[in-house]
């Protein structure tokens, strides 16, 4: 017929833009059904072999030459239009049934696609199970029960809905996409008080008077407790200052034991103990590590002071204000040596100010747990550590840019006599100022333990400000200076004059049993270990 001939090519050209201008596929398949006539068959006949069953219906098609209809064939009408015979085919499948084009492509649910009435109830599922906020962080974090996790979680999900097919890949992507929640760890070390108090308010058999006396209590306590983290929070948020108030945090780090080695038979014997000594600097959050072995010294008020004051020395002078955090350790932190120094920090002019805080019993995370946190991580992908240095230089290592920790290796000579120095210069009780005209009774005496937090100023020389409360209303001031002495000069004494610290005979003995696992380049180290002065303690 030579349907093709009959269109020029401006016409060709005209049909597609005519049609390729139509705003959708709807449209599109409506104007080519609008072309499309159905007839009735004229001749039914089935062929001999062809198992195909006879047409029900005809088709004529038309196409537009200008204002007029043409009749063209099938072959010229799919050319004309750019088109598929499938596409056609469906219009007409469609023409047939009396209905119009309707274009269902991406309307068809997923099959990973849930109903919003599943999706709630996964929600309401995780929001059942409850929570617990953190301990020590900053901002509030909520965490799941340590015993749980989200294949549990989903298990009990379809033990509560056994109707709903809910995948596992869904309940987790839904999880992590709605919720912040992590999951916690078992825990350990918690504050005795928090324990009592929450037990009493889960007891059925206690009365409602006294569960809400609880409870007050317990709000009290965390707010009490809270306070101690605010302060830290913001000496590291502050700007303003930043070049005037040092804020410090310090604490000893869990021992590490030498040698470390792989032999399981290690485990039996006593093993040298090493002592690690970190003070943060909050507004840098850089770190000063103090390493040293039980036969250079101790882990005693000497030991602080001595590392507390080098580090301060190490500053210019226009600091005029100190911030320090430690926790409530008697022998090492909060005692009547550190109190001493720190006393005798702002007679001589060094600060102006002090502040030292301590945390509530039970509340005591500090900044330097993060950084023990980092160096532990380190010392576990070590199987062999034989001497202090490489724990340096592990402590060095154990952050990407090696900038964050400093370390200073301790010498017995190093460490100073604070003991014996303070009493030349302070008196070691006193009665408080605000109590002295009070019958004996009701008289106040320094007791150490019963505070929070000290304030020490150069413009009341010899005295201290205590607080039993962090941020507290209340407060008593504490004279301590003995009357007519001069200002004080720091301790050049050294606090273990034979130079050397000596260690357990029977700890020796295991040290020396311990050698035989050493690589030999480290057997002189070792040699000189076992040379060193021993104590023997009875009934040990």
């Amino acid at each position: 017929m030579k349907c093709s001939e009959k269109f020029s090519d401006e016409d060709r050209l005209a049909i597609f833009q005519r049609f390729y201008g139509l705003s959708s596929k709807n449209e599109q398949d409506i104007f080519l059904q609008g072309l499309v006539v159905i007839l009735e068959v004229k001749q039914r006949r089935l062929r001999p072999g062809d198992k195909n069953k006879p047409k029900s219906k005809s088709f004529k098609y038309y196409s537009f030459k200008g204002t007029s209809k043409v009749g063209i064939c099938v072959k010229a009408f799919l050319n004309l239009y750019a088109i598929t015979y499938k596409r056609i085919r469906r219009i007409n499948n469609l023409s047939s049934q009396g209905k119009s084009p309707n274009d269902l492509r991406g309307k068809m649910a997923s099959a990973n696609t849930f109903s919003e009435e599943i999706r709630n109830c996964v929600k309401e599922h995780i929001q059942s199970f409850p929570t617990n906020i953190s301990h020590y962080s900053g901002r509030e974090k909520y965490y799941l029960n340590s015993q749980l996790n989200l294949r549990l979680m989903h298990q009990l999900y379809l033990e509560k809905y056994p109707n709903q097919k809910v995948s596992f890949s869904f309940y987790r992507s839904f999880f992590r996409e709605n919720f912040n929640l992590s999951f916690g760890r078992p825990q350990v070390d918690v504050c005795s008080t928090c324990e009592l108090l929450n037990n009493k308010i889960k007891d059925r058999n206690l009365n409602e008077t006294a569960k809400r006396t609880a409870v007050a209590e317990l709000i009290v306590h965390k707010r009490r407790a809270k306070k101690f983290y605010s302060k830290i929070t913001r000496d590291v948020k502050e700007t303003e200052n930043k070049q005037q108030v040092l804020s410090l945090a310090f604490d000893f780090m869990q021992n590490v034991q030498l040698p470390t080695t792989p032999v399981g038979e290690v485990f039996y014997y006593q093993q040298l103990t090493v002592s690690v000594f970190c003070i943060h600097n909050l507004k840098t959050n850089k770190c000063r590590m103090y390493v040293y072995h039980e036969g250079q010294a101790k882990k005693t008020a000497d030991e602080i002071c001595t590392f507390v004051l080098g580090y301060l020395n190490e500053f210019k002078e226009n600091q005029s204000e100190l911030h320090l955090y430690s926790d409530n350790c008697w022998g090492q932190n909060k005692n009547h040596t550190m109190i001493r120094m720190l006393l005798a920090l702002t007679d001589s002019g060094k600060f102006s100010t002090i502040w030292h805080f301590f945390p509530v019993r039970g509340h005591s995370f500090l900044p330097c747990d993060r950084d023990f946190a980092l160096v532990k991580k380190n010392l576990r992908k070590h199987d062999r550590i034989c001497t202090v240095h490489e724990i340096s230089t592990i402590i060095i290592t154990s952050t990407k840019n090696n900038t964050k920790f400093s370390v200073k290796e301790v010498e017995t000579s190093d460490v100073l006599d604070f003991k014996k120095w303070w009493g030349k210069f302070y008196k070691k009780t006193c009665v408080s100022e605000e109590t002295k005209s009070f019958p004996r009774k009701d008289k106040v005496n320094f007791q150490i333990s019963t505070y929070s937090c000290f304030k020490y100023t150069s413009q009341q020389k010899g005295t201290i400000q205590a607080y039993p409360f962090i941020d507290g209303l209340m407060s008593h001031t504490f004279k301590l200076s003995q009357p007519g002495t001069a200002c004080p000069t720091f301790p050049t004494n050294m606090a273990y004059p034979l130079g050397k610290v000596p260690i357990k005979a029977n700890k020796m003995e295991h040290i020396r049993k311990c050698t035989a696992f050493v690589a030999e380049e480290h057997k002189p180290y070792f040699d000189a270990i076992l040379q060193w002065p021993t104590i023997n303690i009875p009934n040990e």
